[in-house]
C-alpha cells in the first residue's frame, strides 16, 4: 500500500507561510487603530502648551476675576484688582495674601464710570456683593473678557472684524 501526501495550502495571510515584505489588512487596521486611539489621549492635554500667549493670558486673567469674585462673596471680605497699564501687572487680593501677575497682552479696560482706561493704574473692589458694574478687558489681537454683575459671569469672547 502505497501513503500519498497531500500538502494542504495555507494562505498567504496566514501566519505560516507570510511573505517577508508586507503586512496584512488587519494588522494595519489594528495599528491604525491603537495610533488615533492613544492620540485622541494625548491631544486635550496638549492643548495648553499648543496655545500662544495671546490665548493663554485672557484665560488666566478670566480665572483670576472669577476666583476673586467668589472668594469676596463666599469670605464677606473686600478684594482688589489692580491693573497698572504701565508695567502690565495684574495684582489682585486673595484671602491668602496678595499675588501678581504679568499681562503683556492687556491692551484696555471699559467700564461705564471710567470709560476706556488704557494709561496709568485702575482698581477694581469686589465686595461681599460682587462688583457693581459691568466691565470688559481687551488684550492685544482682538480677544476680551467680559464681566457681568448681575450672574457673576466672565466670559472670553473675540472681537468681530
Amino acid at each position: 500500500m502505497r501513503v500519498v501526501r497531500v500538502l494542504m495550502p495555507i494562505s498567504r495571510t496566514g501566519t505560516l507561510n507570510r511573505s517577508p515584505g508586507g503586512f496584512t489588512l488587519l494588522e494595519l487596521i489594528v495599528v491604525v487603530f491603537i495610533i488615533s486611539l492613544f492620540l485622541a489621549v494625548v491631544t486635550p492635554s496638549l492643548y495648553p502648551f499648543l496655545e500662544g500667549k495671546a490665548e493663554r493670558e485672557p484665560r488666566r486673567v478670566l480665572s483670576v476675576i472669577s476666583y476673586i469674585y467668589d472668594s469676596a462673596i463666599n469670605t464677606k471680605e473686600s478684594l482688589k484688582l489692580k491693573i497698572d497699564f504701565k508695567s502690565r501687572v495684574i495684582t489682585y487680593d486673595t484671602p491668602e495674601g496678595e499675588r501678581k501677575m504679568k499681562v503683556s497682552t492687556l491692551s484696555s479696560v471699559k467700564i461705564p464710570s471710567h470709560g476706556e482706561v488704557r494709561t496709568g493704574e485702575l482698581t477694581l473692589t469686589f465686595g461681599p456683593f460682587g462688583y457693581p458694574e459691568p466691565f470688559e478687558i481687551y488684550f492685544k489681537g482682538n480677544r476680551y473678557l467680559s464681566f457681568n454683575p448681575f450672574s457673576g459671569r466672565v466670559s472670553l469672547l473675540t472681537l468681530a472684524k
